[in-house]
């Protein structure tokens, strides 16, 4: 589903979550009951709320139209990386293993002997 009716379960899990702290808060005293109603109340308007915005987001969400055009794939960058890492191997195989005179070093330098 979309990001927004992510966002809004979430919101239902916490407000639900809220009352239930709230109605245990009342049971040990620490609320009055004047004050668990306000809260009782917020939490039961913001969830009706968030509950019928998910409902017509999924409603809505059912079947949406894509008149755009077709999503692009981008095989053509993947040839060229493909073809530049080949070349890049044949380069570097060419140069290790291209021809050199007889007793020469591979790194190119002179050899001299002792005589």
């Amino acid at each position: 589903m979309t990001r927004e009716g992510d966002q809004l379960r979430d919101e239902i899990t916490l407000r639900e979550a809220s009352l239930e702290d709230a109605r245990r808060e009342r049971d040990r005293g620490e609320l009055s009951d004047q004050e668990f109603d306000a809260i009782d109340q917020r939490e039961r308007r913001a969830l009706h709320e968030a509950r019928a915005a998910l409902s017509a987001l999924e409603t809505a969400d059912v079947a949406p139209a894509r008149a755009s055009t077709p999503r692009r794939r981008r095989r053509g960058w993947l040839v060229v990386a493909l073809g530049a890492f080949a070349l890049a191997a044949v380069v570097v195989l060419g140069s290790s293993l291209s021809p050199r005179q007889p007793g020469g070093s591979i790194t190119g330098s002179i050899s001299l002997s002792t005589s």
